[in-house]
């Protein structure tokens, strides 16, 4: 089932079906045993992070409801952070040993690309995963338990327009923030709303499929480079902590020196991109959005009438 509300059904049960729909996923991925643990943790994840992204657009009517489920959501995510992080670093090494160096160099990255995988199929690693696997599905479960007896009642754009606004109001500021501000942490809270604001777009892009689709593939292409620079971070920041033997240094702080390159790159087109995605004011967004959203309901009524 899409990521999607329907225009010509009450907005509260919408909302309150993709919240069920999305923490069914988000268990199924967690225990999919078909699929390897540092995908299923992904998975899991991004539904989680979609359930999230779901609740942001009605928390504010309810507060005392929603906003504990909100944060139980996190919690359950960070049980499952360490198996999706040895999956990121495989992936980064991958990548840059498409873009760096020479053989003595593509060397070292197969070096460091072995010792993560031993790593990750040493003795006990097996069952490193099966325990955070299993608590983050136990964890949602009881969410899921909690959210299969509420209602949510409304039906006009009003019940998720202080969300959405909310949401990019964040993301803007963030991208502000990181403008002025160079640090992993400001770029990663950029990342964070600006994923969340995506996830809304998502969720209404049957108000208009063709702008917002484009809109979405502009914040997708954000997301990525975003995603790319904390992805660098995550492999920097193990290399400097953890590699130490003498023959192979020098290369790695080669390899470091070009992930701060990289890294640089990536945000300059990051910030190019920000301009031009976050320059409408978070109230004239709101206002367009519900424009579009009760024009796409009154067709979707008259279709159905």
């Amino acid at each position: 089932m899409a990521f999607r509300l329907d225009p010509g059904r009450a907005l509260g049960p919408e909302v309150l079906r993709v919240i069920r729909h999305q923490l069914a996923a988000a268990i199924a991925g967690a225990q999919d045993t078909e699929l390897a643990a540092a995908e299923r943790a992904h998975r899991a994840r991004v539904a989680c992070k979609r359930t999230r992204a779901a609740i942001g657009l009605i928390r504010n009517c309810d507060p005392a409801r929603w906003k504990p489920e909100s944060k139980a959501l996190r919690r359950a995510a960070r049980a499952v952070a360490a198996i999706r992080e040895s999956g990121v670093l495989l992936e980064t090494l991958n990548g840059l040993d498409e873009q760096w160096g020479d053989k003595q160099e593509a060397r070292s990255i197969a070096h460091l690309r072995q010792r993560l995988l031993a790593r990750s199929r040493g003795k006990g690693a097996t069952a490193g995963v099966r325990a955070p696997l299993a608590l983050f599905a136990k964890r949602l479960q009881r969410v899921a338990t909690r959210v299969a007896d509420l209602a949510v009642e409304g039906d006009d754009f009003d019940l998720i327009g202080p969300g959405i606004e909310k949401t990019y109001r964040r993301a803007r500021q963030a991208f502000r923030r990181a403008s002025r501000d160079s640090s992993s942490k400001a770029f990663h809270t950029w990342r964070k709303h600006t994923k969340a604001h995506a996830f809304h777009l998502e969720l209404l892009q049957a108000a208009w499929p063709d702008v917002l689709g484009n809109w979405r593939r502009k914040l997708q292409i954000l997301g990525r480079l975003l995603g790319d620079e904390h992805d660098l971070v995550t492999l920097q920041d193990w290399l400097a902590r953890e590699w130490r033997e003498k023959n192979d240094r020098r290369n790695v702080r080669d390899l470091l020196e070009f992930i701060s390159s990289r890294r640089s790159e990536l945000r300059e087109d990051a910030l190019e991109l920000g301009q031009k995605v976050f320059a409408e004011k978070p109230a004239a967004l709101g206002r367009r959005l519900a424009a579009w959203w009760a024009t796409a309901a009154d067709t979707a009524r008259q279709t159905r009438s």
